[in-house]
């Protein structure tokens, strides 16, 4: 399946993607009735960048300026972050809604790796715990948290 052409208003970098998407396994196995929802999924991506660049640019050292551009005022005078900070995060908002929808419940981060995997969080974290419990200089054999991360009985039996 060839690449849907990309809308000509996205910067390169988004168009790049989509035909990296399209050219992928993933995107090969998109149905057709995915279609529109992907296009509107990597609007979204467009608009983050586009938004990304202005909103780093607040953090520029200001030119002239005394002013802080990463706060304005709010109605009643008080400090309040830039509208520009809270856009990014409602198209954030959007992008995870619409991963969701084309890649299922297992959103990737960039490297690939699941990043929202509840049961694959868990067992790293108690592989973890495990690993920093064996390592305890000092042991208390009647601590019955012990017992539980050695596999022996039940903390509440």
């Amino acid at each position: 399946m060839s690449a849907p052409a990309p809308a000509r208003a996205w910067s390169a970098e988004t168009k790049r993607w989509w035909r990296d998407f399209w050219a992928s396994e993933r995107g090969q196995r998109i149905p057709a009735s995915l279609q529109p929802t992907v296009w509107r999924l990597f609007g979204w991506y467009h608009r983050r960048n586009l938004l990304e660049r202005r909103v780093d640019r607040l953090f520029e050292p200001p030119r002239g300026k005394a002013q802080d551009r990463i706060f304005t005022d709010g109605s009643m005078g008080q400090p309040k972050v830039n509208p520009l900070i809270a856009e990014l995060r409602s198209i954030e908002a959007q992008i995870e809604t619409l991963e969701r929808r084309v890649f299922g419940e297992e959103p990737t981060s960039p490297s690939g790796a699941i990043a929202n995997d509840p049961a694959a969080l868990l067992a790293a974290a108690n592989a973890r715990f495990r690993e920093l419990a064996g390592s305890l200089d000092h042991e208390d054999p009647a601590d019955p948290r012990l017992e539980v991360i050695r596999g022996g009985k039940s903390a509440s039996a």
